[in-house]
């Protein structure tokens, strides 16, 4: 998706913005729930081509595809559309965002892309504002101003990322990592997969995975089967859990399939460790 361009062209379209005294035409908002089938192919989005989209995740998730990208938005999570720019966005059933589409009289220069944000929870609070201008037909003044603070505060969050994760070809940043970490921490029990550490940092599966490799020289899916061993270590020093217990707890097939896991990775059955990491 295109977004190195973003950051200059949405603070020049802010600027332009607080300038003109051009009426801005804006459709009404909306902050509600949809299904995983409204996408931009919809009627609704037809009817707004010609119009600027800004949109914030309150709860829920959003997924983008264009081409091979596809991007997942959870809370938090914002993207902005330029006119013409129109991926697929399919919206989980009962997600809560902010949006707002608007479209000034005389366009200007603005590069067509689509560009998308994390963290951006303080982007709800103008959208919402925003919102009821429009629903109420406030002050057209008050409108712009509150459109360019909800466009200025989306590009904080871009150059913030960009800033951050300026160096990600070489592997995750440490953010990343953190996220990946405190993830893990509860969800290992469930036996989650690749895609979904992929998903959790909003990255394509295959991205994801060079970043992956590059930062712990594994594939993901080796990390995740030695994270499941490092819990069942942890629950074999600290509980009194049987095997069987532990198997069915991070949701291994059986015990057997287990203790094949756990010996490849400790060189030691399950039972013998506990009995070597007992204290004399």
């Amino acid at each position: 998706m295109r977004e190195t361009e973003l950051p200059l062209s949405l603070a020049q379209l802010s600027r332009w913005l607080v300038r003109t005294e051009e009426t801005i035409h804006f459709h009404a908002p909306f902050c509600g729930g949809r299904t995983l089938a409204h996408t931009f192919q919809h009627e609704h989005w037809r009817r707004i081509r010609d119009h600027h989209i800004l949109l914030v995740v309150q709860s829920g998730e959003i997924i983008i595809t264009q081409g091979e990208d596809l991007i997942h938005l959870g809370g938090g999570g914002a993207f902005y559309l330029s006119p013409d720019a129109r991926p697929d966005v399919y919206f989980q059933s009962g997600t809560m965002y902010h949006e707002c589409y608007f479209r000034p009289e005389s366009e200007p220069l603005c590069t067509p892309a689509v560009a998308t944000t994390q963290g951006a929870d303080d982007l709800v609070h103008p959208l919402h504002v925003l919102g009821d201008l429009i629903q109420t037909d406030g002050d057209p003044w008050s409108a712009k101003l509150w459109l360019a603070t909800a466009i200025d505060t989306f590009a904080h969050h871009q150059r913030k990322a960009s800033d951050t994760d300026g160096h990600q070809g070489t592997g995750l940043s440490a953010h990343q990592r953190k996220l990946l970490m405190t993830w893990v921490q509860t969800e290992i029990r469930y036996a989650p997969g690749p895609a979904d550490l992929a998903r959790h940092l909003q990255l394509s599966p295959d991205y994801f995975a060079r970043l992956f490799r590059a930062t712990y020289g594994i594939s993901p899916r080796q990390w995740l089967a030695e994270q499941r061993i490092r819990e069942a270590i942890r629950l074999l020093e600290h509980t009194t859990m049987t095997v069987n217990e532990i198997a069915r707890d991070l949701n291994y097939s059986d015990a057997v399939h287990f203790c094949r896991k756990f010996k490849a990775v400790t060189g030691l059955t399950p039972l013998t460790y506990r009995r070597q990491s007992l204290p004399d």
